[in-house]
């Protein structure tokens, strides 16, 4: 499944600036997580949890640098 995610200008930048290939967790804890895509207020991220491959899309206010 692919989500189109639109471009992310200055004014919706409210917090990190990520970039592809970043490394990321959830402020509240979890995995380590490669930013996939970026866009709005949302940032595609991938990680790796016990053995499988997993990918989500989360709000940009929900993440910080790992």
């Amino acid at each position: 499944m692919s989500i189109e995610l639109e471009p992310m200008t200055d004014a919706m930048r409210g917090g990190p600036d990520f970039n592809v290939g970043d490394v990321v967790r959830l402020k509240s804890g979890g995995p380590a997580m490669t930013v996939e895509q970026t866009g709005g207020k949302a940032i595609r991220c991938a990680w790796f949890n016990g053995g499988g491959y997993n990918s989500g899309v989360f709000h940009l206010s929900s993440l910080e640098r790992a």
